[in-house]
């Protein structure tokens, strides 16, 4: 076999076993996000709620939701672009937790395939084992993904600008 053609090789088998890699972290987070229908923590309500009330209410300066603090009468929505990226997912009333779910989990799934994809295309040394030790990097570091959050957006866009440099 020739050296460009055993390179070929390499880099097909590199990709299918990423893909393989990325399937099993998807069904993984799957089972952890929708092992019940509710929301990880109470953060998680706020976002989804916010996002399905920004079509209807647009841009607002007050949330009367927040009786007891100070966003009450002066709100400013400092994750707007999250809660807009996330309003199609949580756009009805009856399916606004399980739409957040959906987003929350294929953000989890982006951020790893976003970091297997950077390690990748960066030239480093087996992205797939960097990959799987960022999987295996415990429960907290899961649990705190699958929060419907700004965060998980944030960090995924942090690989993707570092990946980018």
């Amino acid at each position: 076999m020739s050296t460009s053609g055993g390179w070929r090789v390499r880099r097909i088998a590199g990709i299918f076993v990423s893909a393989l890699l990325t399937a099993y972290i998807a069904l993984q987070l799957y089972h952890i996000q929708f092992a019940t229908p509710h929301l990880v923590d109470r953060d998680s309500y706020y976002h989804t709620r916010a996002a399905n009330l920004l079509p209807e209410r647009g841009l607002s300066r007050e949330f009367p939701w927040m009786q007891y603090s100070v966003w009450k009468d002066r709100f400013a929505d400092k994750e707007l672009l999250y809660h807009a990226i996330l309003a199609p997912f949580c756009s009805s009333e009856p399916t606004m937790v399980r739409g957040g779910k959906w987003a929350a989990w294929l953000f989890s799934i982006a951020l790893f395939a976003l970091f297997t994809l950077a390690l990748r295309t960066t030239g480093a040394r087996a992205p797939i084992l960097w990959t799987f030790l960022l999987f295996c990097a415990g429960n907290h570091f899961l649990f705190r993904i699958m929060e419907v959050r700004a965060h998980v957006l944030s960090i995924i866009l942090f690989i993707a600008g570092t990946a980018l440099l």
